[in-house]
């Protein structure tokens, strides 16, 4: 379960872990998290994993599909008290993770440049999530967040194989003459530049459009579950429409992004209200030749009261 950073792959990682046949991983190649489930800590955000470099993978990732917590690789971390009961708790959800047998689901937006070869190696079935330049553009604004494009420059296996026609791009947001719209459109052009070209490739991946899942959730979701072989009976269904109906929360605090249930039809118009009229000017002209690929025209202009029904609605508890 992949896609870009704020694509929505926890609501829908979320809603496909109702299935009591999987079990849900948290962004295992995430390196700002800890513990970690992989032995192997990244060097930075979106590692590239291909035939060249992934070798030293191999072992930690079987390890992780098989429920095996790196106690002894991250014992040398520990600083405190509260750091050993952190490392005490995981393991201990690892060892039940182990008992149930179940099905591993990786929910990891940063695992996106390692999905193929994660995919190739251990017989992987792919979702990929696609999120609207607009709506991307308008989630980063927000909470301002911003990104050390050095990571991706100093992957030279990366720029050979995806991101080399991206290069004087990526090196122009390393100076910092830039705003967040900018860096978001073209953050936006890589990851969405290499998904294009990864599901050409591999036509029996679940290419998931978030906007489209969000209009129809409940049956978007019985299509997603009965493609990756998962029963989609009436309980799931009952617990899977409660992620997306229109009581729940528009905007989901960061703090909160994985407890926190959404109204998946207002939430895919919240950039209305994010980004200037100026701002979405930019994104659209700069994103067009690639957006292209996965949205129409008419999705850069929202139906009438849409402005309205995105300004929010009461937050509710996942359970």
């Amino acid at each position: 379960m992949t896609g870009s950073n704020r694509s929505g792959t926890t609501w829908v990682g979320e809603a496909l872990a109702q299935s009591d046949e999987v079990q849900y991983l948290h962004e295992p190649f995430n390196p700002s998290i800890w513990p970690r489930l992989l032995e192997r800590r990244p060097n930075g955000h979106y590692i590239y994993l291909c035939e060249d470099n992934g070798a030293p993978w191999e072992r930690p990732v079987d390890r992780l599909l098989r429920y095996r917590f790196p106690v002894a690789s991250q014992l040398r971390d520990v600083s405190s008290g509260r750091a050993a009961a952190k490392l005490a708790r995981d393991w201990g959800r690892s060892l039940r993770r182990r008992g149930r047998g179940r099905r591993p689901l990786l929910k990891d937006p940063i695992a996106l440049f390692a999905a193929e070869w994660l995919a190739a190696h251990f017989d992987m079935a792919v979702v990929v999530m696609v999120r609207h330049p607009a709506a991307f553009a308008g989630s980063i604004k927000r909470l301002g967040w911003r990104f050390d494009f050095r990571w991706w420059l100093d992957q030279p296996l990366l720029l050979r194989d995806h991101l080399g026609p991206m290069a004087g791009e990526l090196t122009r947001m390393t100076r910092g003459d830039h705003d967040a719209v900018d860096e978001a459109i073209v953050l936006w052009n890589s990851f969405y530049g290499v998904v294009r070209a990864l599901v050409a490739r591999h036509p029996d991946w679940h290419l998931v459009v978030y906007e489209d899942l969000a209009e129809a959730p409940v049956e978007g979701f019985a299509r997603l579950y009965r493609g990756l072989d998962l029963r989609f009976d009436d309980d799931v269904a009952h617990r899977v429409a409660a992620f997306s109906d229109e009581d729940n929360v528009v905007d989901v605090p960061d703090r909160d992004k994985g407890t926190v249930r959404r109204n998946s039809t207002a939430a895919k118009w919240t950039w209305l209200r994010r980004l200037t009229p100026q701002e979405i000017d930019r994104v659209r002209a700069g994103t067009a030749g690639i957006a292209s690929a996965f949205y129409e025209e008419s999705t850069w202009s929202a139906p009438a009261g849409a402005i309205a029904s995105s300004s929010g609605a009461r937050p509710t508890s996942q359970e």
